[in-house]
């Protein structure tokens, strides 16, 4: 299924209100229904990929350490800035990260929005965008990497990872959640058994209480997952090509 941000602002806009609000007439109350028989069989077709990814050919490993960032849902989790600023530690260190992406909603031979931000902030960090990362890992471990970060890796398991961080934003709450495409979540609650940590992002969002509700969610149903918590400010705005962002840079709202 397309996220919403790859269809009609239109369709993407209805679609986000009947997922993400009480049903106001007999009409969304039957959307909200279909959707929800959809991701019975959304997460049947989950479990049977799971069994025959059990019974395939093991992840191929890289000599490199690889530290993967995903996310269960689509839409903004904050893992680019998070990637970014692990591989500008990294680098401070002295280690020599590569960022392995995807590079999803790009024509051929160009650079999505993703990658080209990481390349602006961070051009001392090396970008190799393709669908087999593995060949990536090759390619950067060739150019003189050291340290590889998968950059929504969290689904893609032919590579085999040395730790696994997956992102969730606070809001909503995540007992309000639910499966494509019913909600927003591309894997269930379960899947977080792989991961090793989980940051709660866009943290400031909630109240203290809040945020201790919702580790206390989450540690229910994955006893022993480290759980840590993420916050985003802005610092600046600038535009694609390096120059100052000037008031009429922005189209009126």
């Amino acid at each position: 299924m397309k996220p919403p941000e790859t269809i009609s602002p239109t369709l993407a806009s209805r679609y986000l209100a009947l997922i993400s609000s009480p049903p106001r007439n007999g009409l969304e109350t039957a959307g909200q229904t279909l959707l929800s028989a959809a991701s019975r069989c959304y997460l049947a077709g989950w479990k049977a990929g799971e069994a025959f990814r059990r019974l395939g050919p093991s992840a191929w490993r890289s000599p490199l350490p690889v530290v993967s960032l995903g996310n269960l849902c689509w839409g903004g989790t904050g893992k680019t800035p998070f990637a970014l600023g692990l591989a500008r530690e990294l680098f401070r260190r002295g280690r020599r990260p590569a960022l392995l992406s995807r590079g999803y909603a790009s024509p051929a031979g160009s650079l999505n929005d993703e990658t080209l931000m990481a390349r602006q902030l961070a051009p001392e960090i090396p970008v190799y965008c393709g669908p087999d990362r593995a060949a990536l890992a090759r390619q950067a471990a060739s150019d003189g990497a050291d340290y590889l970060l998968l950059d929504d890796g969290f689904s893609h398991r032919r590579l085999h990872r040395d730790l696994d961080l997956v992102l969730h934003p606070v809001l909503p709450p995540p007992e309000q959640e639910h499966l494509l495409p019913r909600g927003r979540l591309r894997e269930p609650w379960t899947a977080l058994a792989r991961a090793h940590w989980l940051f709660l992002t866009h943290a400031a969002l909630c109240s203290g209480p809040e945020l201790s509700c919702r580790q206390a969610f989450f540690l229910r149903r994955t006893p022993g997952l480290r759980i840590g918590t993420a916050s985003y400010r802005l610092t600046g705005i600038s535009r694609w090509d390096g120059k100052e962002a000037r008031p009429g840079d922005f189209p009126p709202h």
